[in-house]
């Protein structure tokens, strides 16, 4: 009976740890942050993934395609991602011909004998380096103009692109129509110009991710149905089935084929390692009254987090696995440790805010790189002159002023006016005009071109001891001049000149016509300029309209 006991209990508390540990599995999934453990190696020869022809992404106007990698070789045009009929008519995503820089492509029919026919683009300066993880994305929108319909974010920031020299076609509005495989790891169904490394989390979508959806969901796994998630791999070997296939997490279930992939070797996991690149070159300038701007360039880190200090003291180390809440205003963040150093930021873009600062007082600032998401951050501790920087605020409080601007009179077009205000501060007044159709400033003065009404703003934008002044607006009114007549001229009546002329026997006899023609005749020529209308207000036997 008491071995029975023992057994029972022992069953019950292995139940329960079950349970303990399915419900941590869901709480962990569910909550989009779960680690992503494994991903997929290529050997760079032969390997590469085969999804077949998807009609989906045919003359396409919006397409997305992302993916964390880890480059262990660089060489010229091994590919990522591609969808290749043959160089006209082609996606691809792939490294460029320079160590560290990524190249992109859509092209649509494009004869690449002559120029003007290929939209082929990279990244002018090395971007990624070997050993380390990047999140990739290539996003297409062919609704937009041709500047902005191929895009490239490495870590969830927009890199800049430079089209290459043999390639100077616009992007295509839609994407090519072809027969051609979708493929992962490669150019070729066969393998070649295989890409060597790691690659893990791609995503394939029908719709142009936005910056904001690429760096929010970057460090996370999907549930899968996803508006315009068309294609989704996790590369873990738990998603392989009949040994050369591998599930599609999407609704639509593009499963896709190994090809030359042993899924018993070719997966492994996925370390989360320290970035072998710190951010550089950091720049801070204080903007106004207790605020700076801080901006660097990006080392190798998928993120980076910025501390401040109002101490000379060093930064301590940052430990793994340990979340760092960000606060712009200094000392309201998470503290490194028990020093006097604060979290200001934690994110994905290269710039910060600095607020809350004192006049004259020097801070310490100080970005690191950083991989993985929240709870799982590997730091890159090692600092130097090249990302920690010192800023020393203006003495005392810079001063607000005030705009005073008299009000414009009714204007006419065609005349110059001056235009009357100053700022507290003794500091120069600026003006501009809303509608420069109506009125323009030039030299000072404001210049009335037509009728209209605009609106006339008085700037000051403040200076060492000055804040920016508030904007004062007043509202110019333009209209035409009136034309009156002169006062002592008497308005004449046409039509009473006429009865009066008919009666001219009477009044002047027979030898007075002449004479009341005369009258009658200069009455009306001052009434009327227009030919026209005096016409119309002369007697009907008048000569002139018997002509």
């Amino acid at each position: 009976m008491k071995i029975n006991r023992i057994i029972r209990e022992c069953t019950t508390l292995a139940v329960l740890l079950v349970i303990i540990a399915v419900s941590k599995s869901f709480a962990v999934s569910a909550s989009g942050t779960d680690t992503l453990d494994y991903c997929l190696k290529f050997d760079g020869r032969d390997d590469v993934i085969n999804a077949g022809d998807i009609y989906s992404f045919d003359s396409a106007q919006e397409f997305t395609v992302e993916m964390w990698v880890r480059i262990d070789e660089f060489k010229p045009w091994r590919t990522f991602f591609c969808k290749f009929q043959d160089l006209g008519n082609r996606i691809q995503f792939q490294q460029y011909r320079d160590s560290g820089k990524i190249a992109l492509c859509v092209n649509n029919k494009a004869d690449i004998r002559k120029k003007e026919n290929q939209a082929y683009f990279f990244t002018p300066e090395p971007e990624v380096t070997i050993g380390d993880w990047f999140h990739l994305a290539m996003v297409f929108n062919g609704k937009l103009d041709n500047e902005n319909r191929l895009k490239l974010y490495i870590n969830g920031m927009a890199r800049q692109l430079k089209k290459d020299a043999s390639a100077t076609g616009e992007v295509p509005s839609y994407m090519p129509s072809t027969t051609a495989p979708l493929l992962l790891g490669a150019e070729t169904g066969t393998g070649a110009y295989g890409y060597r490394g790691l690659m893990d989390e791609v995503r394939i979508w029908t719709v142009a991710r936005s910056d904001d959806e690429i760096r929010t969901y970057m460090n996370r796994s999907l549930q899968g149905n996803e508006n315009g998630l068309q294609m989704y791999y996790k590369m873990a070997k738990s998603e392989v089935f009949d040994n050369v296939k591998i599930k599609d997490q999407s609704l639509y279930r593009n499963d896709a084929t190994l090809v030359n992939l042993s899924a018993d070797s070719c997966f492994v996991e996925r370390d989360v390692a320290i970035p072998a690149l710190q951010s550089a070159s950091i720049k801070v300038e204080q903007t106004n009254n207790g605020a700076a701007a801080i901006a660097w360039k990006r080392g190798s880190g998928s993120s980076n987090i910025v501390f401040a200090s109002e101490s000379d003291t060093s930064m301590p180390q940052l430990s793994t696995g340990t979340s760092y809440t960000a606060d712009s205003s200094f000392g309201k963040g998470s503290r490194a440790g028990e020093s006097n150093w604060y979290c200001i930021y934690n994110g994905n873009e290269a710039n910060a805010v600095l607020l809350g600062l004192k006049p004259s007082t020097m801070y310490r600032i100080a970005v690191i790189d950083y991989n993985g998401g929240k709870g799982e951050e590997h730091y890159l501790n090692k600092l130097s002159d090249q990302n920690m920087i010192s800023l020393t605020t203006a003495d005392g409080e810079k001063k607000t002023q005030t705009i005073t601007f008299d009000s414009i009179p009714v204007a006419e077009p065609g005349k110059s006016y001056s235009l009357k205000a100053a700022a507290s501060s003794g500091l120069v007044i600026s003006f501009a005009s809303k509608d420069s159709s109506v009125a323009v400033i030039l030299d000072g003065q404001l210049k009335i071109k037509s009728p209209g009404v605009t609106a006339i703003v008085a700037s000051q934008k403040g200076g060492e001891a000055y804040l920016p002044a508030p904007d004062v607006t007043r509202i110019l009114s333009v209209e035409l001049p009136k034309i009156s007549l002169p006062v002592n001229e008497p308005v004449v009546n046409v039509t009473k000149v006429t009865s009066w002329w008919k009666r001219r026997p009477v009044i002047f006899g027979a030898g007075g016509a002449f004479v009341a023609g005369l009258i009658v005749a200069a009455i009306v020529a001052s009434h009327n300029d227009d030919g026209a209308t005096a016409a119309a207000d002369r007697p009907p036997n008048d000569p002139i309209l018997s002509k």
